[in-house]
């Protein structure tokens, strides 16, 4: 269990008293004054999920500890509630999104990201809104690929006759999406559980616009292949990559396959050219 309290008196004890989080709790060695407006601080800069009474009985127990009424922790304080990223590229906010309702999107999604990022979980939220339009029909998921009569035309194929949707990585969502993104057949139906889950992902995750993010995914399908070697084992097994293994799609046993839009010139119609 997280122990606030003590971690946000560390945090104060280091600032006030020239101490070092972690280290054994010394006399103070300057003047010890406003715990309130350092807490008011603590309560904006960390990630807590205090209400208004537990945040008072913080202030209440570190006005005690500083008047030397209060408990001592043992010599120690505890980290366990760390900063949260910033969302730089260098310091990502970690997400985790939940895959339950969408199994075979997350599994093609897992694919991409193992055999053609090479395992990459960090990337950027869009700067914009807008940008997701852009990069859908940068990707060419607007010409509906997978559509029964656009089959023969672009060169596509589906998995089931239900995969009619055209599911997109990196997603619409990530600022390295668009030109290059892997399109896959999938089902309305998980697609719009996994646009849900996105969002709210990114709102519970506080990922802001053009902030990075290290992915993570929850509740994946342990007996397919590739989300268990991309986030069932550290580093990811990227071996699995090489050797073409066929997972469970839609109730069919394929390797997944993927596909990037081509802009042919002239009169030519517009394809899609299969790379896996």
């Amino acid at each position: 269990m997280v122990n606030v309290r003590s971690y946000i008196i560390g945090l104060s004890l280091s600032m006030l008293w020239g101490t070092t989080i972690g280290a054994p709790v010394t006399e103070p060695q300057g003047n010890i004054d406003a715990p309130d407006t350092l807490l008011e601080e603590f309560e904006l800069e960390f990630d807590s999920t205090l209400n208004s009474q537990e945040i008072e009985e913080l202030k209440k127990q570190v006005k005690e500890f500083y008047s030397g009424k209060g408990e001592v922790f043992n010599g120690t304080v505890d980290l366990s509630l760390e900063k949260r990223a910033t969302g730089a590229q260098n310091d990502p906010k970690p997400i985790t999104v939940n895959v339950a309702a969408w199994q075979n999107i997350a599994e093609m999604n897992c694919y991409v990201i193992l055999c053609n990022y090479n395992g990459n979980l960090v990337w950027q939220r869009n700067p914009t809104a807008a940008t997701a339009a852009t990069h859908r029909s940068d990707a060419g998921t607007n010409l509906r690929p997978f559509q029964p009569g656009q089959l023969g035309t672009r060169g596509t194929q589906q998995i089931t006759t239900d995969t009619i949707s055209a599911e997109e990585f990196p997603w619409a969502s990530i600022n390295q999406g668009g030109v290059g993104a892997h399109l896959m057949p999938a089902t309305i139906a998980e697609q719009n559980a996994q646009k849900s889950w996105i969002s709210a992902a990114y709102s519970s995750g506080y990922v802001g616009w053009s902030e990075w993010f290290k992915l993570s995914f929850s509740n994946y399908d342990a007996t397919k292949i590739y989300c268990p070697a991309l986030f069932g084992q550290t580093p990811p097994d990227t071996s699995v990559c090489g050797k073409k293994k066929k997972s469970n799609l839609y109730g069919k046993s394929i390797y997944p396959g993927l596909y990037n839009y081509i802009k042919n010139a002239g009169t030519l119609p517009v394809t899609f050219k299969q790379i896996g």
